[in-house]
C-alpha cells in the first residue's frame, strides 16, 4: 500500500505584519489614517482568534483609549516578561499625542509622532512572526492604492508643515505671539507698526508672503495692508477715530469674515479675517474690547452683524 505522505502546514502571520519602513512611511504621509487601519486589522484578528463579540472599527477609530489593551494582548504574545509599566508609558504618551493636533501652531505638529510610538507594537508583530517563520501577506508589498494614497497625502502634509513652521502665511487667525518673528520686523520696518507694538491678532490672505496681504490690530491701531506690482498700500485707524464696526460674519470656512471699520470723518476700510475654527469671533471680540476701552465709552457699542 502506497503510503501518504502529510502535506507541510503552512502558519498564517498572527497579527497584522508589515514592515517597518512601510508603516512609517504611510503612517506619516495618510496623516493616520493608515496607522487606524493597522489598529483596526490586529483588532479583527484578535475578534477572529478568540471568536468574541469587540467590534474592531470602533477599537481602531479610539485606539487612543484601547492603545493599551491592544498592546498588553501582543506582549502577552510575543513573551513571559512582564513589560506592563513600559506599555502603559506607550499608552499615556499615545493618548497625549492623539490629543496634541488640537494645540496652537507649531506645536500641534507633534501629533505626528504617534507613528514612532506604535512602532514597538510593530516591532514585536515582526518578531513574533518571524519566530514562527512566517511573513505577512503583505508585509512590504506597495499596492497601486498606497502609491495614490501617497501622491495624494504628501502634498497636504507639505502644505501643512510649511504652513505652520510659518513658511507660507497661515489659513487661520493668529495670536500675536504666534506671529513669526520675520514677520513682526517686516511690519516694523515698513512702519505698519512702531517698535514695540504689540500685535493682537493677525490674518494674511495670502498664499505665498506674508508681505503681500495681512489684516491685524495692536493695541494702538487697525490695519490692512496689501501690495500691488510692488507697492505697499494700507489703511489704517487709531481706536479713537473709529466710529463704528461692521461685521458680516462668513457661513462657511471657505469664505472670510468681512470687517468694515468705519472712521470719524466718514471714512471706511474693510479687514477680511479667516473664519477658520470660529477665530474670527475670537479676533472680533478682542477688537471691539479695545475699541470700546480705547475711546472711554461706558455703553457698549454695537456691532451689526
Amino acid at each position: 500500500m502506497e503510503q501518504v505522505q502529510p502535506e507541510p502546514q503552512t502558519h498564517p502571520a498572527k497579527y497584522h505584519h508589515v514592515a517597518t519602513w512601510k508603516f512609517l512611511l504611510l503612517g506619516t504621509v495618510t496623516l493616520g489614517l493608515y496607522e487606524m487601519y493597522w489598529f483596526y486589522k490586529n483588532w479583527k484578528y484578535v475578534r477572529e482568534r478568540d471568536q468574541s463579540r469587540i467590534l474592531p472599527f470602533w477599537r481602531a477609530f479610539f485606539s487612543p483609549i484601547w492603545f493599551y489593551s491592544i498592546a498588553q494582548d501582543i506582549d502577552e504574545e510575543k513573551t513571559d516578561q512582564n513589560t506592563a509599566y513600559t506599555t502603559l508609558i506607550l499608552a499615556l504618551v499615545y493618548f497625549l499625542l492623539s490629543l496634541s493636533w488640537r494645540l496652537p501652531d507649531p506645536y500641534w505638529l507633534v501629533s505626528f509622532l504617534t507613528p514612532f510610538v506604535v512602532l514597538p507594537l510593530v516591532r514585536s508583530v515582526h518578531d513574533i512572526n518571524r519566530r514562527a517563520g512566517v511573513k505577512g501577506a503583505t508585509y512590504s508589498r506597495f499596492s497601486i492604492l498606497h502609491i495614490a494614497v501617497t501622491v495624494i497625502c504628501l502634498p497636504i502634509l507639505a502644505i501643512g508643515l510649511v504652513t505652520s513652521s510659518g513658511i507660507l502665511p497661515n489659513t487661520q487667525v493668529m495670536s500675536g505671539d504666534q506671529l513669526p518673528n520675520r514677520v513682526v520686523s517686516m511690519l516694523e520696518s515698513t512702519g505698519l507698526i512702531q517698535e514695540g507694538e504689540e500685535v493682537i491678532y493677525y490674518y494674511s490672505g495670502a498664499m505665498i508672503s506674508y508681505a503681500e496681504d495681512g489684516n491685524y490690530f495692536t493695541e494702538n491701531q487697525v490695519v490692512s495692508y496689501w501690495q500691488e506690482n510692488g507697492e505697499l498700500y494700507a489703511e489704517r485707524a487709531r481706536y479713537e477715530d473709529i466710529e463704528d464696526i461692521q461685521v458680516e460674519y462668513s457661513e462657511s470656512f471657505l469664505d472670510d469674515t468681512i470687517l468694515t471699520i468705519l472712521r470719524t470723518d466718514g471714512t471706511e476700510f474693510i479687514l477680511w479675517v479667516s473664519a477658520e475654527a470660529d477665530k474670527d469671533h475670537d479676533f472680533v471680540a478682542e477688537l471691539k474690547t479695545r475699541w470700546v476701552e480705547a475711546r472711554g465709552d461706558t455703553q457698549e457699542k454695537v456691532i451689526t452683524s
